[in-house]
């Protein structure tokens, strides 16, 4: 049985992001693990600059009190993340992240087979970038209201990288092999055609059966994301070469161009 993780930061538990990853773990036969990060940790009256003057006030107002509201919030919230897995008939598990984030959510990634994360959402616990470049499986990024998806983008560049990220989401979801399966690979204008086109072809045939191979001209950030804008509903592959280069892959902006202009959801991998 697969392992999902899905990290929820914060108070910020998007529906479509759960409807989401139920839709994954109940087709893949997946446990789904919610990993809740939140800091409970508060200071005195943050930000306030007298202190004091709140023992002049008629509120009663602790630390130790708003802590409690914080826990009853968050458990209020684990509690509606299990509501709706468990109507949504999938495996499932519920763990409070209160400290240590980056380390936790990387070391958890370790006993999994996929994070899902919304690139969208405050990370005021930690760096994404830094999450990303160091999680030790896949991960699934969405943007806001990204739909189920019923076709399949691979991003191909002829690098190992994106050759290791499409031969793991295969063998990942295997049971989305029947859905239409799009290769798409950006080319200078005096390169007709991609690198290793016949292993390729035959290595889509045996996966899936209605693949097809398009070769676009022009900058990858504008024919990239303008080729998922008119294909809707599509998730996206995409591989990185090493840890470094993913890290440099982000601070290039091509995902969040892709996901900025297209809402769809990436899936990333590196070597």
């Amino acid at each position: 049985m697969k392992k999902i993780l899905i990290i929820i930061n914060g108070f910020q538990l998007f529906h479509n992001d759960l409807n989401y990853a139920i839709h994954l773990a109940k087709t893949e036969k997946a446990v789904l693990h919610g990993l809740f990060v939140h800091n409970l940790k508060l200071q005195e009256v943050e930000g306030y600059a007298f202190p004091s003057d709140i023992n002049l006030t008629d509120t009663n107002f602790s630390i130790e009190s708003e802590r409690e509201e914080l826990v009853k919030l968050q458990s209020a919230q684990v509690k509606l993340f299990e509501d709706i897995c468990s109507s949504g008939g999938v495996s499932f598990k519920s763990q409070l992240i209160h400290e240590n984030f980056l380390d936790a959510l990387i070391y958890n990634s370790a006993f999994a087979d996929l994070v899902i994360i919304n690139a969208e959402v405050d990370t005021t616990y930690y760096s994404l970038n830094s999450l990303l470049t160091n999680l030790y499986c896949p991960v699934l990024l969405l943007s806001k209201e990204v739909g189920i998806f019923d076709k399949i983008i691979i991003a191909y560049d002829g690098h190992s990288s994106s050759i290791h990220a499409m031969r793991q989401f295969a063998y990942l979801f295997t049971s989305w092999h029947h859905l239409p399966v799009y290769l798409v690979s950006v080319l200078p204008q005096n390169i007709r055609e991609i690198e290793y086109k016949e292993q390729v072809q035959e290595w889509l045939s045996l996966q899936f059966p209605d693949a097809h191979i398009n070769v676009l001209k022009g900058d990858v950030k504008e024919e990239l994301p303008l080729f998922i804008s008119l294909n809707q509903d599509a998730i996206v592959v995409m591989g990185a070469f090493g840890r470094s280069s993913l890290s440099r892959f982000f601070k290039e902006s091509l995902a969040n161009v892709v996901l900025a202009k297209a809402k769809t959801a990436l899936f990333i991998t590196h070597t």
